[in-house]
């Protein structure tokens, strides 16, 4: 069957590429409709949950234009075990949300994420697609970071000066002032059934981002971008043509973009998230530069960086003045940072509390926040000041266990196994580009689990498609490594190292 395929040649017909196309704009909406966040006096997401119903005829019609309901990887079993375990854990747990879906339906639509952009890599045979489409999302994301993060003084130290130059966009009032300004009987209609009504979509999505929480985001995103600008293809006369040129445009896009990201990193000033970016450029830097003046350069930048985050943690570089509005009266590591430590910890103990008291099931999924809420699991830092308890763990371990106890914990450590395992095949086996993407996509995922130690991005997160999205990049080079290894026995090439772009 390989074989014919390869004689075939690649082309996909009309209707394949057709589908392909449908299934990415509907995986766009759904995008947009499951930004909405849960209001229980006004629940906007879950008007959207039918939208996952139209996976149906998208499978089905995969099924009789590609002949498969997916492109298999090992990763495809531990999602089919995860919804089962949710499906437990939603019946078993002490709380639960007021529907499955409103705590799945962000996964469900991420695994689904994560299945089309393998789906694409293995249909076209390439990474281009899959690249074209990343590099726009991370554009998006980079321009939202600046824009809608909430800068915080107590920890910017210097950089406070900088970020007062920044254009600043209210999304929300800009929402105000263009709702209902369309005069159209479609517009009026779209109204009418709550539909993608700019006006809703932006005062009810909550673009205004914790720099906790974007820079999570940052972290897988930063280093993926500089890994994608570091790739190198190979020189047999392929890569001297179009598609040589088309990587080249690849990486000055990356590389812009990873400046952009690095910046809003560093002026969010996420420690774990910094400390993930920043690990994971050095040893960006040993493996995927190759020239060795090129190497010390990258690692003299990353020292500069680690050097200028060290004097703004422990207060060596401090800002001359601070504005008058300002209710901040320190920076750096102060009080403020020893106290975060101190509320973390306690954080951390009561997580490791709820999964030891209910280890099959955990509290529920998405239900953190309800759980410390209550008696036994109280945290006295927030009961004595009167703040709303944390919405999760701040350890991404720690938070799927306390809510879906040791079996959605079990599940959660075979992904990063298996993770590993694809990536370690799609070096092995993979051309010069594929090796590289893994590369790419292995430092995002890597800085991204060091910001987890010490913050979450909850699996219910809006933000969390990135996992998903980064997942279904290194199933796209898994299985794309995986047809160069089939091609190479095959012997219908004298060379394995065909460029896959």
């Amino acid at each position: 069957m390989l074989q014919e395929t390869i004689i075939k040649g690649d082309k996909l017909s009309l209707s394949q590429n057709i589908l392909l196309i449908i299934e990415g704009l509907i995986l766009l909406i759904i995008t947009v409709a499951f930004w909405y966040h849960i209001d229980p006096n006004q629940s906007l997401r879950d008007a959207w949950y039918w939208l996952l119903w139209s996976a149906v005829p998208i499978f089905a019609l995969r099924l009789i234009f590609f002949r498969r309901l997916w492109t298999h990887t090992p990763l495809h079993n531990l999602m089919i075990l995860f919804v089962l375990i949710a499906l437990f854990n939603y019946n078993q747990s002490l709380y639960q949300r007021e529907s499955f879906l409103a705590p799945m339906a962000r996964p469900l639509f991420g695994m689904w994420l994560c299945i089309y952009l393998i789906e694409v890599a293995n249909a076209k045979k390439r990474l281009r697609e899959v690249i074209i489409i990343t590099l726009g999302m991370t554009f998006c994301l980079s321009i939202l970071a600046l824009t809608a993060s909430q800068w915080l003084e107590s920890k910017t130290g210097i950089l406070w000066s900088i970020i007062q130059y920044l254009p600043q966009f209210d999304y929300r009032a800009t929402a105000t002032a263009i709702d209902g300004q369309f005069c159209s009987p479609l517009i009026d209609l779209i109204h009418s059934y709550r539909c993608f009504n700019p006006g809703i979509i932006l005062r009810n999505s909550l673009l205004s981002f914790n720099v906790n929480e974007i820079a999570g985001v940052l972290s897988w995103l930063t280093p993926l971008m500089a890994g994608f600008a570091l790739i190198r293809i190979g020189h047999d006369e392929e890569d001297t043509s179009d598609k040589g040129r088309f990587w080249f445009s690849v990486r000055v896009v990356s590389a812009f973009l990873f400046v952009l990201l690095f910046i809003a990193l560093l002026f969010g000033q996420s420690r774990f998230a910094i400390l993930g970016v920043v690990i994971t450029l050095a040893l960006l830097a040993l493996v995927a530069i190759p020239d060795r003046k090129w190497r010390y350069v990258a690692l003299c930048f990353v020292g500069l960086i680690a050097l200028l985050q060290a004097g703004i943690l422990f207060n060596f570089i401090t800002p001359t003045s601070i504005d008058e509005t300002s209710t901040s009266e320190t920076v750096g590591l102060s009080g403020r940072d020893a106290n975060s430590v101190e509320t973390r910890l306690a954080i951390w103990q009561r997580s490791l509390e709820m999964m030891l008291d209910r280890p099959l099931s955990g509290m529920g999924m998405y239900m953190f926040r309800t759980a410390v809420n209550r008696e036994p699991y109280r945290i006295p830092h927030y009961v004595d000041n009167d703040i709303p308890p944390p919405p999760h763990a701040h350890n991404e371990w720690l938070n799927i266990g306390a809510e879906m106890g040791v079996l959605g914990l079990l599940v959660y450590m075979a992904w990063q196994l298996v993770i590993v395992w694809m990536l370690w095949f799609g070096w092995q086996h993979g051309d010069t580009v594929i090796r590289g993407f893994a590369i790419a996509v292995g430092a995002g995922l890597l800085a991204h689990a060091l910001y987890g130690l010490g913050d979450t991005i909850a699996l219910w997160d809006r933000f969390q498609f990135i996992l998903w999205w980064l997942f279904g990049l290194v199933g796209a080079a898994y299985v794309l490594a995986q047809y160069n290894s089939e091609r190479s026995k095959a012997n219908l090439y004298p060379t394995q190292d065909k460029t896959n772009i």
